[in-house]
């Protein structure tokens, strides 16, 4: 089954059922859903280090078949996320 990388943003706990409903219509459609906030972090903030962050997030889309990307995030979010993309070069 391919691997889907969901990109989201959390904002402190008040878009959880979203950000699960979105992994719910991935699943639905025939793709492993990858959520890093809600596999990763588990909804919480866990890293210190924004280069941990970014590497570990980087291991993962490698993993991914492809790349979900939330577009209604903050222009900068989505900047960190194309850099990501860069890193793979999938």
């Amino acid at each position: 089954m391919p691997r889907m990388f969901i990109t989201t943003h959390f904002e402190h706990g008040e878009n959880k059922d979203e950000i699960e409903q979105l992994c719910s219509v991935v699943c639905s459609a025939g793709f492993e859903d990858f959520c890093f906030i809600r596999d990763v972090e588990n909804y919480e903030k866990i890293f210190d280090n924004a280069h941990e962050l970014m590497k570990q997030t980087a291991e993962e889309i490698k993993k991914s078949d492809y790349l979900l990307l939330d577009m209604t995030n903050p222009m900068e979010e989505q900047l960190r996320q194309v850099s990501h993309m860069q890193l793979v070069k999938k």
